[in-house]
């Protein structure tokens, strides 16, 4: 499981740099499906989707998320949930870590920095 800070749209393709472009998963925030190109990326690659404001999605996604980590596919997140506006680091939503740990997956912290210079928020 690798869990990042996540300041930018350049978050993504960082991070797939940095740990190699096979053999992961990104979950997702539901309303990326509508961004062109890279909805439907997301979809055809197989990630995981989350609808933050329904609990049934938050529970597939967590089931989901622990079926890939046990299939030993990699699970990429951000566990703050959205990008931060400010550059500072946010309070972590919990999922990331509970399917780490329910499923006794490593989680690899990755700092990624300066990519909101790169491409800010507006």
């Amino acid at each position: 499981m690798y869990v990042a800070n996540h300041n930018s749209w350049m978050d993504i393709p960082y991070l797939g740099y940095t740990i190699g472009w096979k053999n992961y998963k990104i979950v997702a925030k539901k309303e990326l499906a509508k961004v062109p190109i890279l909805g439907k990326a997301i979809k055809v690659g197989g990630n995981v989707m989350l609808d933050r404001k329904d609990r049934r999605s938050q529970l597939m996604t967590l089931k989901s998320g622990m079926n890939w980590l046990k299939e030993g596919v990699n699970l990429c997140t951000f566990p703050e949930g959205t990008r931060s506006r400010s550059g500072r680091l946010m309070p972590f939503k919990k999922g990331a870590f509970k399917m780490a740990h329910k499923m006794g997956a490593p989680v690899v912290p990755l700092s990624i920095v300066g990519s909101a210079k790169v491409m800010p928020s507006n």
